[in-house]
């Protein structure tokens, strides 16, 4: 039965969301060949970007090898496979929610051409991994670097998506399956890769990351083995280890855009808390011996969402005046609450940032695909 909140949330979108849809209704499928990528040492279906925050060696006559400058990006990094799946995401995302809003099947249909030619097509589909994410020339022999596995944060609403789209007539068994087994080998990649095995264990927002995504597709799969992982993740280590006695996430308030980052990762432990909730255990609520939940880190974030004035920590080296923005915490806390007074603080962010930072951290574009 859909609650009043969502009937609301359904009612404020539809018209932006169909909007979006006719447009992409004209776009062609998108896929990962489109951008060749010149310094990749894969082949033509894998993925490649350069890491963000590193740049030329001003100090050697051959430039490398690259060196830091924490969240400063290089502009002439490479970027447009990142881009590429924004685009794609962003098309069948949007034809997927307009499906459930109206059972066109004209939007389904287009969304699964986007799906086929990017996970399923032998000639066009991506790679189900990520050797090449996240170079650093003349460091990590050229290879990608387990950090950039979070540069496909941007799939976990393709699945739900694909799910939207089970009732169409255009998701045949044979193309469900086909998704499924794309993602299916990604999460193995996650779970069993050395660069997988150690984006795991980093104990910042990309360890928050890697189960989100983890949980996301271990959801489309029935994969219950892999969200216990995740479970005893937030309850055993985010919480614990990384979530200070005061709400502020410490390895992000040390980055040289705390504000910025200590949004980011609220967003993505009120995934791992929506999405991992049981009728058991709502994560929501668990504490930890101390006393540590997820609502302690909202006290201390939501405040200064609401009034960006009160940050008491230095502020971002750039795209500080970009945010907040449209918070996934705020949504999925407001739908958790059923808290009216939220979600229309919620609803008054542009649903299309430009700020290109923000795009790039925002994983929820289509807030009807979230509603259960």
């Amino acid at each position: 039965m859909t609650t009043n909140m969502e009937q609301t949330i359904v009612q404020f979108e539809k018209v932006r969301v169909i909007a979006l849809a006719e447009t992409c209704l004209e776009k062609k499928p998108i896929n990962i060949g489109d951008c060749k990528a010149p310094l990749s040492k894969g082949g033509p279906n894998d993925y490649f970007s350069q890491s963000d925050y590193w740049w030329p060696n001003p100090d050697t006559e051959d430039h490398l090898p690259w060196i830091r400058r924490d969240g400063q990006s290089n502009p002439k990094n490479f970027d447009l496979h990142r881009i590429l799946v924004r685009r794609m995401r962003k098309v069948v995302c949007a034809e997927a929610a307009a499906f459930k809003l109206t059972g066109d099947e004209k939007y389904a249909k287009q969304a699964v051409l986007f799906l086929k030619e990017w996970f399923i097509n032998p000639k066009t589909r991506m790679n189900p991994s990520l050797k090449y994410s996240q170079v650093v020339l003349g460091r990590y022999n050229n290879g990608g670097r387990s950090g950039g596995i979070i540069d496909t944060l941007h799939f976990i609403e393709i699945p739900l998506a694909i799910d939207a789209l089970k009732k169409s007539n255009a998701m045949d068994e044979n193309t469900l399956l086909a998704l499924k087994k794309w993602f299916n080998d990604y999460l193995d990649f996650m779970l069993n890769s050395d660069l997988g095995k150690e984006e795991f264990g980093h104990t910042n927002n990309h360890g928050v990351a890697w189960c989100v995504q983890a949980t996301m597709y271990a959801k489309f799969l029935g994969r219950e083995d892999v969200l216990e992982i995740c479970r005893t993740r937030f309850k055993e280590d985010f919480l614990v280890n990384q979530l200070a006695s005061d709400g502020t996430f410490p390895e992000e308030l040390a980055r040289t855009k705390p504000y910025n980052y200590s949004l980011f990762v609220m967003d993505l432990m009120t995934i791992l808390a929506y999405q991992l909730s049981t009728e058991k255990e709502n994560l929501f609520k668990y504490k930890t011996e101390d006393g540590k939940s997820l609502e302690t880190a909202l006290n201390f974030i939501l405040p200064v969402t609401k009034d960006k004035s009160l940050w008491p920590y230095k502020k971002d080296v750039e795209h500080f005046d970009s945010y907040p923005t449209r918070q996934i915490y705020l949504f999925l806390t407001a739908l958790e609450n059923n808290d009216k007074n939220l979600l229309d603080f919620w609803m008054n962010f542009d649903p299309d940032p430009k700020d290109i930072e923000v795009r790039r951290n925002l994983a929820m574009r289509q807030p009807v695909l979230w509603i259960k």
